[in-house]
């Protein structure tokens, strides 16, 4: 029996933070989470740890404090209290609202640094960049940290911290707080169902294209069924209403296709354990539980994607290289979130894979600059430039203009939130072939939340959306002291809006 480690944790929560960036995109949102703090604490203490050591591990979290301004939040007070939270009071002290949070924030996480030497773990819940030097700190003092931001998060407060809660999780599995989407019209025209046989035939070549070229992301799936003259545009997605839930169908249908709830989605395959030559006797190194990351293991990995790349004539895409070891190395990679990574991209940053680098295009590629192009030389270097100091999504320009109409057609037809509209819009641009991650929707979203912008259902314009969110764009160019010129600014322009200053001008 595996010995059980405890984790000593010290949680710091910038109320004010939280709740406002909340708010500004769902009062409900907002509310849930500053009337449940016992959930969303007890989904803490439940998270994977980011460890990939021996053992198993468990978190306590020994210190509590929520900082939040009295004046404005005080009806809040008794839910944190009853959730044994030391409430500390930061009132206004100018005249423009500004409270001291950061400050007492700031001064009690040094203070407990040094006299709670046994804390190994600093959780702080806030967004405010003005938090990265402490995180550095206590990276110096050999201590972890985690971290959730809600609204934009600048690249240094994010890479300062040894891991960052998934907003999405939490929202939805934290704070509980799960919406219900939309019935789609499924009596419209062409929304009778298929008959099975052609969901199994649409199956067998979803598994054929699986098992050549890894996973499918859901952009790409649209072009495979229309290789079936049953298929059209006029058929409601073979009467489902949805991508997603003829996808779904599509990989219920056969026992070793699943959909892959990643970001992108995807539809790939289980693989079954596997006893590879290696070790012809023993388990697969991957187990589906208490899944452990040893440096044998890991130094297999890392010889394995090596050696692929290496032997490959073109960049090898992330997914396909996820693919294959899952097919090697067992399912228990997928099952243990990748070694409580996460995702297959974080753990990569944790190996050793030298003359092998990650490009930053959207679906991701493993190459060796000696012997492949570098994919992002399809890419704008200025886009490439924006995109790795601000995090803005490294979209194609047609990609950001199919984002923008289905955002507008989803909040015209079904309202604003956070939460609902990200994912509606996501698989909107995967139905209209544009591989658009859910980060990169719910990053636009709180972008224009920064810039003010306010929904209004019925009279949301894709062309407006584009503007405001290339203001915001400019924004966080100028707080990363990008300086931009006018012949760059009109480029990042025709890059977000699709239209050039002087195409507006004509």
């Amino acid at each position: 029996m595996p010995e059980i480690s405890t984790i000593r944790s010290a949680l710091f929560v910038d109320f004010d933070n939280i709740y406002l960036n909340f708010h500004n995109q769902d009062q409900d949102l907002a509310k849930a989470f500053a009337s449940r703090p016992e959930r969303w604490l007890k989904w803490l203490v439940d998270s994977r740890l980011p460890i990939s050591t021996d053992g198993q591990f468990e978190r306590r979290i020994l210190i509590r404090r929520c900082y939040l301004n009295p004046s404005s939040f005080a009806d809040f007070r008794p839910y944190f209290t009853k959730a044994a939270f030391e409430v500390i009071d930061c009132p206004p002290l100018t005249s423009r609202g500004k409270t001291s949070t950061d400050v007492h924030m700031v001064m009690d996480i040094l203070e407990t640094l040094h006299h709670y030497p046994s804390i190994d773990e600093f959780i702080v819940l806030s967004g405010d960049a003005d938090f990265t030097p402490v995180l550095i700190k206590l990276r110096k003092h050999d201590r972890r940290t985690s971290v959730l931001a809600v609204g934009y998060a600048s690249p240094a407060y994010k890479a300062s911290a040894d891991h960052v809660f998934d907003l999405d999780d939490f929202i939805s599995s934290g704070i509980g707080f799960v919406e219900i989407e939309p019935d789609h019209d499924l009596s419209a025209p062409g929304s009778v169902k298929p008959e099975t046989s052609l969901i199994k035939r649409i199956a067998s070549r979803v598994a054929e294209v699986v098992a050549e070229a890894g996973p499918v992301q859901a952009a790409d799936l649209p072009r495979i069924f229309r290789e079936f003259k049953e298929f059209g545009r006029d058929t409601n997605w073979l009467g489902y209403g949805t991508l997603r839930r003829l996808a779904m169908e599509v990989a219920n249908s056969r026992d070793e296709l699943l959909l892959i709830d990643e970001d992108p989605w995807k539809i790939g395959v289980q693989a079954a354990p596997v006893v590879t030559v290696e070790a012809e006797h023993e388990q697969p190194a991957a187990a589906a539980e208490g899944v452990v990351l040893t440096p044998e293991l890991k130094q297999r990995m890392e010889d394995f994607i090596v050696e692929i790349v290496k032997s490959s004539p073109i960049p090898v895409v992330m997914a396909k290289m996820a693919h294959l070891l899952v097919m090697k190395f067992g399912p228990g990679l997928n099952q243990s979130e990748w070694f409580g990574k996460g995702s297959f991209k974080a753990l990569l940053g944790h190996m050793n894979l030298p003359g092998i680098e990650l490009s930053s295009m959207l679906s991701g590629f493993l190459y060796d600059p000696t012997i492949h192009p570098a994919p992002e030389e399809k890419m704008d270097s200025l886009q490439v430039k924006i995109h790795n100091i601000t995090d803005t999504p490294l979209l194609p320009a047609e990609h950001y203009l199919i984002l923008f109409r289905c955002l507008a057609n989803e909040v015209n037809a079904n309202g604003y939130s956070l939460s609902r509209t990200s994912k509606a819009v996501r698989d909107c641009c995967a139905e209209e072939g544009a591989s658009v991650a859910r980060s990169h929707v719910n990053f636009v979203l709180l972008g224009l939340g920064h810039v003010r912008y306010r929904y209004q259902q019925g009279q949301v314009d894709a062309a407006t959306l584009a503007q405001k969110f290339f203001e915001n764009v400019l924004n966080l160019c100028r707080s990363s002291q990008i300086q931009l010129t006018d012949e760059e600014t009109s480029s990042v322009r025709a890059w977000i809006t699709g239209v050039s200053e002087e195409t507006e001008n004509l």
